[in-house]
């Protein structure tokens, strides 16, 4: 599952991804070799389109929304590094099924990844091909990192997190107040749960109220 996701050896990582970081950024090829099937993005399809990184995935397998978010009018891409380093065996099938579309990176893209590597050594290379992805379309990013907001917001991207998402549901009307309850709940129970505290305070206390 995602939840237990970890990186995995460099030995399973293709040979184009750990090239990636040795190329110089003025003969970078494009991604190509690691493109995956998946569906083509329309950007008059009426949907907004937000770039995750594997923070949220993770966060809102966690608290049971993944199924809910994918019927929001969103649609969700990821950078193709980051899906076969972080996803692809980590219940990547399952996520592309729900609607999960995944995007490459032209050499301009790759370039911009990895100037955002040098400026945040440490953010993870598939995290700069998120923020990277983001900056190149116009895209909202999502992610639960701070240093990425951070690099994010100097770099003028939109940037959103699970709560965001939560609201976005609950507003929709995909989950029930029950759900959006219990769901927070098991996220802020694992220890690595990173989403700011007074917020999540804000909103049990309000979901809370209208179960009453």
């Amino acid at each position: 599952t995602l939840a237990t996701a970890v990186p995995p050896p460099a030995s399973s990582i293709s040979s184009a991804a750990l090239l990636l970081t040795a190329i110089s950024p003025r003969n970078l090829p494009s991604t190509s070799a690691l493109v995956l099937p998946c569906p083509s993005l329309n950007p008059n399809s009426g949907y907004y389109l937000l770039v995750s990184d594997t923070s949220v995935l993770v966060d809102l397998e966690r608290g049971s929304f993944l199924e809910a978010s994918f019927r929001l009018p969103l649609r969700f891409v990821v950078p193709d590094l980051l899906y076969e380093q972080e996803l692809k065996d980590y219940g990547g099938d399952e996520l592309m099924k729900l609607g999960l579309v995944v995007e490459e990176l032209d050499g301009d893209g790759v370039s911009l990844a990895l100037a955002y590597r040098r400026r945040a050594p440490a953010l993870s290379l598939p995290d700069c091909f998120a923020l990277a992805l983001a900056q190149t379309h116009s895209w909202i990013l999502l992610s639960g990192d701070r240093a990425l907001r951070q690099l994010a917001t100097d770099e003028a991207v939109e940037c959103r997190g699970v709560l965001w998402l939560l609201d976005q549901m609950h507003n929709a009307d995909v989950v029930s107040i029950q759900q959006l309850h219990d769901g927070l709940t098991a996220i802020t129970k694992h220890p690595r749960c990173r989403l700011p505290k007074p917020e999540i305070r804000r909103r049990l206390a309000s979901y809370a109220e209208r179960l009453c």
